[in-house]
This record gives C-alpha cells, sequence and structure tokens, in this order.
C-alpha cells in the first residue's frame, strides 16, 4: 500500500508513470466528488482504477475494507492520501488513520511517497502550468511499527529529498 502527500489532481497522473504497469494501481478516492458528477466517475474510472471513499458517513472504512481488500490481494498497490483532500497551499496535512488500520488488517506493508512539484503544475482551484514533478519512494514500513504522525514525516523527508 502506498501512502503519498496530495496537493494536486496531477498527484495520480505521476504516481500511474512512477509505477510498473504490473503494479495494477487504484486510488483511494472521495466519492462524493469523484463519484457525484458523471464526467468526474467516468474519468475516476477509465483513467486510473478508483476506490470510492466516503468521508463523512458512517461506515466509511468497512467500505474502504470491503473495496481494498480484493485488489491487495490480487497483488495490486493501493494509493492512499491519507490527508484526506489536497493541500490549499502545498504544506502537508495531519494523517488520518484509516491508511494504517487498512494496512493492518490486510496485513500489507507501507510504502511511503513524498510527491514534489504536483501543486504548481495544478493547484487546487487552480489552473495548469508546465513543470517538473517528482515522485520519491520510501523503503517499505511494517504498519504495526509506526503511526500516523511518523508515517506523515517520511512522506514530509521524501517529499523534501
Amino acid at each position: 500500500m502506498l501512502i503519498a502527500n496530495h496537493s494536486s489532481h496531477a498527484d495520480t497522473a505521476v504516481l500511474l508513470a512512477a509505477l510498473p504497469p504490473s503494479t495494477r494501481p487504484v486510488f483511494a478516492a472521495a466519492a462524493d466528488y469523484w463519484f457525484d458528477v458523471p464526467i468526474r466517475r467516468a474519468l475516476a474510472t477509465t483513467l486510473a482504477g478508483t476506490l470510492p471513499v466516503h468521508r463523512s458517513t458512517g461506515g466509511a472504512y468497512a467500505a474502504l475494507l470491503a473495496a481494498a481488500k480484493p485488489a491487495l490481494a490480487a497483488g495490486r498497490a493501493v494509493v492512499i492520501y491519507p490527508e484526506g483532500t489536497r493541500s490549499r497551499d502545498g504544506s502537508i496535512g495531519d494523517f488520518r488513520t484509516g491508511a494504517l488500520r487498512l494496512a493492518r488488517d490486510c496485513n500489507v506493508p507501507l510504502i511511503p511517497v513524498g510527491l514534489r512539484g504536483t501543486a504548481a503544475v495544478l493547484p487546487k482551484n487552480g489552473h495548469f502550468r508546465r513543470g517538473a514533478m517528482l515522485a520519491h519512494f520510501g523503503d517499505p514500513i511494517d504498519p504495526r511499527s509506526i503511526d500516523a504522525c511518523a508515517l506523515r514525516q517520511r512522506v514530509i523527508a521524501l517529499r523534501d529529498k
């Protein structure tokens, strides 16, 4: 399971370009944003595999677990942005604990990923600009050996590398 910072819709594009096709990545995506509007739903389901995440309803974790567990069991990479939303200023927000819980429940390692340059290329509520974007991948981590704050610090270190 890959855990990355999130400041742009370009984050997913960078990860799709950086990951080998054999990982067949799927991305946890906000159901209230990506699945409520037909054109966004079409983009989410045709350009990148997505797992709908219900951010504000009860049972959200159970739904994520039900969707992610088969993907992980099939050897697919599941990408989660644990901030829960895109950053407005490029800073990395607090990490929610769902990704850690999911990795523990599915018995899979976490791979931290620091993304840089995506906010400048496509800022939240902004327009596309040309620029370099990078993805730095960390070493796998046993999810039982780390908490959300320490995981966030590893992602920050990779982003700033």
